[in-house]
C-alpha cells in the first residue's frame, strides 16, 4: 500500500506542474482572446472544438493503449504535446494561431489521459479508487491554483499575456522530469483488488446509462473560459484579478477532492447527485454581476470541477472489467468531451442573445441529468 501511495504522489506531482502550465494559460485565454478581437461566438466555438477534439482523441488513445499495452509511451507523448503547446502562445499575434495551439494542448491531454488513468487505477486497487483519485486530484489542483496566480502576477506587473505564457515553460519541464521518475519507480500490484466490478462487459446497460449522465450533465457546464469572458465583456474586474478567481476555483477543487473521494468509496454513485444542482448555481450567481456573486460562482465552479474530475474517473472501475479500463476511460471522456464541446458552443451562442436564456438552458439540462442519474442508481444499486 505504501508503494501505491508513492506512485500516486509522483503522478500527483506530474499533474501539479502540468496544471501550473495549462491551467495557468487557460485562466487567461478568455480575456486574451478578447484582446485579439475575438467575439463570444468565436471563443465558444474555439473552446468547444478544442475540448471536443481532445476528448474524442481520448477514445482512440484508450483503445490503442488497451490493444498495445503502450500505456507509458502514450502518456509521455501526450504530456509533451499538452505542455509545450502552452509557451508557444507567447509567439501568437492573432486568435486563429492561438486557437491552433489551444487545440493542440487539448489533443495532447487527450492522448495521455486514458493510459495515465489506467496506470493510476492499477496502483489504487488496494487503497480505494475514490481516495486514490481524490489524492491525485488534490495535488493536481495545487498546480491549478498556482498557475493562474502566476499569470495574475505577470499581468499585474507587466500586463503582458504573452510573457505569462512564456514563463510557463519552466513548470512544463518539471512535469516531464517527475513523469520520468514515476516511470522508473512504477510497479504493477499483485494479489486481490478491492475494486468492485459490477459488470463484466464494456457495453453493459449500466455503463451506457452512466455515460449518458456524464454527457448530459456536462452539456450544462458554464466553464471558466466563458465565465472569464463574461467578466471581461462587462468590465466587472481588472484583467489581473480575473485569473485569481480561477485560482479560487482550483483551491476549492483541491480541498474537496479527497473528502469527496472518501465519500464516494462509501456511497458510490449517490455522491454524484449533488453535481447537477451545483452546475445550475454557477451561471445564476455569475450573472448577478457583483463581486459577491462572482466569488460564490467561482467557489461552486471549483466544487463542480472537484466532483467531476475525481468521481467521473473513480466510477469507471466499478462498472467495467480491468482489461477494458483504458477503452472505458476513453469512451467516458468522449461523452464528457462531446458534452463539454456542445456546452461551450451552445452557451457561447445563447450568451450572445441573453444571459437569462443561458440560465434557463442550464436549468433544463441539469434537471434531466439529475433524473438520469437517479434512474441509473436505482437500476444498478451502486
Amino acid at each position: 500500500m505504501r508503494k501505491g501511495y508513492i506512485i500516486i504522489i509522483l503522478f500527483g506531482l506530474v499533474s501539479l506542474f502540468a496544471d501550473i502550465t495549462y491551467e495557468g494559460a487557460r485562466s487567461g485565454i478568455g480575456p486574451f482572446f478578447k484582446t485579439l478581437g475575438a467575439t463570444s461566438i468565436i471563443l465558444g466555438s474555439m473552446a468547444g472544438l478544442s475540448d471536443l477534439s481532445g476528448y474524442l482523441l481520448r477514445l482512440l488513445s484508450g483503445i490503442i493503449s488497451d490493444k498495445t499495452k503502450k500505456y507509458w509511451t502514450l502518456t509521455f507523448i501526450g504530456y509533451f504535446i499538452n505542455l509545450f503547446s502552452v509557451p508557444l502562445l507567447a509567439l501568437t499575434g492573432n486568435w486563429e494561431t492561438a486557437s491552433i495551439l489551444i487545440i493542440m494542448e487539448r489533443m495532447g491531454k487527450g492522448i495521455r489521459t486514458p493510459p495515465r488513468d489506467y496506470l493510476l487505477s492499477q496502483v489504487s486497487s488496494k487503497i480505494g479508487v475514490g481516495k486514490a483519485f481524490g489524492l491525485h486530484e488534490l495535488l493536481d489542483q495545487i498546480g491549478a491554483v498556482l498557475g493562474p496566480l502566476i499569470i495574475s502576477f505577470v499581468l499585474a506587473v507587466k500586463h503582458d499575456y504573452r510573457l505569462g505564457f512564456l514563463v510557463l515553460i519552466l513548470p512544463a519541464i518539471l512535469s516531464m522530469l517527475f513523469l520520468y521518475v514515476a516511470w522508473k519507480n512504477y510497479f504493477y500490484p499483485s494479489g486481490s483488488s478491492n475494486i468492485i466490478v459490477k459488470k463484466t462487459k464494456l457495453e453493459s446497460k449500466h455503463f451506457v446509462s452512466y455515460l449518458f449522465f456524464v454527457f448530459v450533465t456536462t452539456m450544462g457546464f458554464f466553464g471558466f473560459i466563458l465565465f472569464s469572458f463574461h467578466i471581461k465583456n462587462n468590465n466587472l474586474l481588472p484583467d489581473y484579478l480575473i485569473p485569481s478567481l480561477y485560482s479560487l476555483s482550483m483551491v476549492v477543487d483541491g480541498v474537496i477532492a479527497f473528502p469527496i473521494g472518501v465519500l464516494f468509496d462509501k456511497y458510490r454513485l449517490k455522491t454524484l447527485l449533488f453535481l447537477p444542482i451545483f452546475m445550475i448555481l454557477i451561471p445564476a450567481l455569475a450573472f448577478t454581476n457583483n463581486i459577491i456573486g462572482l466569488i460564490l460562482s467561482s467557489i461552486i465552479l471549483g466544487i463542480s470541477l472537484g466532483i467531476q474530475e475525481t468521481l467521473f474517473r473513480a466510477s469507471i472501475p466499478l462498472l467495467v472489467k480491468k482489461e477494458n479500463l483504458g477503452s472505458a476511460y476513453g469512451l467516458m471522456y468522449v461523452f464528457y468531451g462531446v458534452g463539454l464541446g456542445l456546452a461551450n458552443f451552445i452557451i457561447g451562442l445563447l450568451y450572445h442573445v441573453s444571459t437569462s436564456i443561458v440560465t434557463l438552458y442550464i436549468v433544463v439540462v441539469e434537471a434531466l441529468a439529475f433524473v438520469l442519474l437517479s434512474f441509473s442508481i436505482k437500476r444498478t444499486n451502486i
